[in-house]
């Protein structure tokens, strides 16, 4: 008899997953308890259908030493396979990490994703899209996959310098060689000229304000030392 009542059970369990799944999705409509009952309700239904197997296996007589075997079985597969699942997008969170050298602010295109990596977690990381999205990606997901990275560029930022020399030259014509000097510079952004301010601090002393792009912060020190140089022995 058991063996007719375990099979209708199962299909009777199936069922009703399945209508209790379909309901809600039905009923609700906020997209925040749809997302936090598609996260967990898998969860519920894989524990619904461990406790029916282990009721299941249960039923079988004790005397014959199946029923304990098999409970055995079904623990050390379940725990083999539940550790596996958690642990696998670790270990290959280290070798992907080790291999590529992942971090925040590089544009990655997996195949299926491209962005930019803005987090890097143990088990997975996450993507903004050019649609702003958050996408979550598994690293397991990615192992069998050619990834194409480019590291982000140098972001150019807008500086100020202030240095004050002594010249016997006219405003105009030191303003001339100063921006002059640093349209040379390999890291000055010449598509925005720089701005140069003088003031006669006194006879032939001048104080001169500079605005400038340059392609990164570490510029800025070069430029500097680069002009007090030039107005130093040109100027």
């Amino acid at each position: 008899m058991i063996r007719i009542v375990i099979p209708v059970l199962a299909i009777v369990l199936f069922l009703f997953l399945r209508a209790v799944q379909g309901l809600y999705l039905k009923v609700v409509a906020s997209p925040r308890y749809r997302m936090m009952f598609a996260r967990w309700f898998p969860i519920l239904e894989f524990g619904v259908w461990m406790v029916f197997i282990y009721w299941s296996i249960g039923t079988l007589p004790a005397e014959s030493g199946l029923s304990a075997f098999l409970t055995t079985a079904l623990s050390v597969v379940l725990i083999a396979a539940i550790g596996w699942y958690f642990i696998r997008d670790a270990i290959a969170g280290f070798i992907l990490r080790s291999e590529n050298a992942l971090e925040k602010g590089m544009t990655l295109n997996t195949g299926s994703y491209v962005g930019v990596v803005t987090e890097l977690g143990y088990r997975s990381l996450k993507i903004k899209n050019a649609g702003g999205e958050i996408v979550r990606v598994p690293y397991s997901s990615l192992t069998a996959k050619q990834l194409l990275i480019s590291v982000a560029r140098d972001i150019p930022v807008r500086k100020s310098i202030d240095i004050e020399f002594s010249s016997l030259l006219q405003v105009d014509e030191i303003q001339q060689r100063l921006a002059k000097r640093m349209l040379e510079m390999p890291w000055v952004i010449t598509s925005v000229p720089p701005v140069v301010n003088l003031d006669v601090k006194e006879q032939g002393i001048y104080s001169a304000h500079i605005e400038l792009l340059v392609i990164n912060q570490e510029s800025l020190m070069k430029t500097h030392s680069s002009l007090l140089e030039f107005v130093k022995e040109e100027l």
